[in-house]
């Protein structure tokens, strides 16, 4: 895309791409978690409902506060590509923002025709379940069991709940 191509083979092609989709979806996230708004809705923003692919603009909905808060939508961010249904005002400023050193990456993402899309900030884990277990060496272990909608990488909740000490520490 910058410097270089896509693997020409289409499996590892696609996956390249959505790596590359995915890290900018990563950038805008962590930026609206440094500022504390990845759980709230924004102005402008676009709204997932739990369970749903579908997307309404927040400002449409007087609820969309309280039903974020109640976890049935979640604010979203993008995953880059060819222009579709976007975000407005604040939220759009800040997504313009975060994006904008990565302009030739999205170009890239544009002119090789993948559609932009859109995915919830937030990831429900449901059904948690945990034990401690005892291993024959006396190694101590913890046990996890959860739930994650379609699409979901249990990588992503397990590096929130594993951090080494000098993240957890201060």
């Amino acid at each position: 895309l910058c410097g270089g191509e896509a693997p020409r083979k289409k499996a590892l092609r696609g996956l390249w791409l959505s790596a590359v989709r995915s890290d900018l979806f990563n950038q805008v996230l962590a930026e609206r978690v440094n500022r504390q708004c990845w759980d709230r809705v924004l102005a402008g923003d676009l709204l997932q409902p739990q369970g749903s692919r579908g997307l309404f603009p927040a400002d449409d909905d007087t609820d969309a506060y309280e039903r974020v808060i109640a976890g049935e939508v979640h604010p979203t961010a993008p995953l880059p590509g060819v222009p579709g249904m976007a975000s407005s005002g604040p939220c759009r400023e800040l997504e313009q923002q975060i994006l904008a050193p990565y302009a030739t990456v999205i170009d890239g993402l544009c002119r090789v025709g993948v559609d932009e899309a859109r995915r919830a900030t937030r990831l429900p884990v449901r059904e948690l379940q945990w034990s401690w277990q005892t291993e024959r060496e006396g190694e101590v272990c913890l046990e996890l069991a959860f739930t994650l909608p379609t699409g979901a990488f249990a990588t992503t909740v397990m590096a929130e709940i594993i951090k080494p000490e000098s993240q957890t520490a201060g």
